[in-house]
């Protein structure tokens, strides 16, 4: 088999979806080895985690190749299907005469379009419309995202298809004492800490986990992984509260040394307001680390029953949750003991074992 993937966000994007693409392409390689993968980018980046994959790689030439001038690359690659990795199709896929599946991982533009410019909005609805149309199959990552493209696109139940992801199998391995105190080192963290690892923005709502720690009495460090335009505005609500010892944000962290700093952590805490699915409580639970994450969305499908559940717009309630695990080891060892069995169905054979069966049944 041929399969031709819209591979930009596995080369340009460090965050959601680009671990999501790289996920799949390395997957498809690494269990599925005599199938041949066509990558298609509007222009090269290196991205250290695709530099070594057997991949043929097709670029693009200008900006709108990735919409429109692709199909001409597609038609002459002889891929036997395309898949749209991040949301979106080629202008005119439909015939090219493949099988085409375009993955969607949320429609947040819908449930909260205050947090995206009305241009914006447009574009998304309009290419998800477009592809959910176009596509033999639509791939969904979670239940959540299956009833939200049903009750805002109305989109035919039965041509979506609900196929997990994973995060990346360096967070499914064990790792030897060693390893965890040489990244605790490099990156000088604290003993005992909350962590918590997403873009800083309003929608991923990291305030709240520094107003409850000010709530505290014994405060724990607040270790924050991400980049984005909030940076500032959180290390000053950290400042207000006399908190600057406690909050700590690094922007800059090398992908191998990821997984060690979670498993060094105390507790995992993910405050977003809203998902897809949400890979960070994955990378948390296979890290062995007890997760706080709210009680709506997607979260209860990802994170299991032994997960604590919070009204993440509740300081109080994050803080209690925050205070009824992290010094209590036996509690701790409970949860992250239940929720790697929970999670068995995401480790990433299981999962391109799913996906790949898809593939071959068009």
């Amino acid at each position: 088999m041929r399969i031709g993937f819209d591979a930009k966000r596995a080369f340009h994007n460090l965050a959601g979806l680009g671990n999501y693409s790289r996920s799949i392409i390395k997957g498809i390689g690494k269990y599925y080895p005599g199938t041949e993968r066509v990558l298609f980018t509007p222009f090269m980046k290196e991205a250290l985690h695709l530099k070594d994959e057997n991949a043929q790689i097709i670029t693009g030439r200008g900006s709108l190749w990735r919409s429109f001038g692709i199909k001409n690359d597609i038609a002459e690659s002889s891929v036997d299907m395309f898949h749209g990795l991040s949301n979106e199709l080629p202008f005119g896929i439909d015939k090219i005469k493949i099988p085409s599946i375009v993955t969607i991982h949320d429609v947040l533009f819908k449930r909260y379009p205050r947090l995206y410019p009305w241009f914006d909005r447009q574009v998304y609805s309009y290419k998800t419309a477009r592809a959910c149309k176009e596509a033999d199959k639509i791939i969904v990552i979670s239940e959540q995202t299956r009833k939200d493209l049903i009750t805002h696109f109305d989109v035919d139940h039965r041509k979506i298809e609900l196929k997990y992801q994973s995060c990346g199998e360096n967070f499914q391995r064990p790792m030897s004492d060693s390893e965890l105190e040489n990244v605790k080192a490099k990156y000088h963290l604290p003993e005992r800490y909350l962590l918590t690892v997403g873009s800083l923005e309003e929608r991923k709502n990291q305030s709240v986990l520094i107003k409850a720690i000010h709530l505290m009495k014994d405060k724990p460090d607040l270790t924050i992984i991400g980049r984005g335009s909030l940076h500032k505005k959180l290390l000053a609500q950290a400042a207000k509260y006399g908190l600057e010892d406690k909050v700590r944000i690094i922007e800059n962290v090398d992908a191998a040394d990821l997984p060690a700093i979670y498993r060094n952590a105390s507790v995992f805490a993910y405050p977003s307001i809203f998902e897809g699915f949400g890979i960070p409580i994955l990378e948390a639970i296979f890290s062995e680390v007890p997760v706080i994450v709210g009680r709506n969305s997607c979260f209860p499908e990802v994170a299991g029953p032994s997960s604590l559940y919070v009204d993440q717009s509740s300081a109080a309630e994050i803080a209690s949750a925050i205070e009824s695990v992290i010094d209590f080891p036996e509690m701790k060892k409970n949860i992250t003991e239940s929720s790697l069995k929970f999670a068995e169905k995401f480790r990433t054979e299981k999962v391109i074992q799913n996906l790949y069966s898809l593939y071959e049944s068009l």
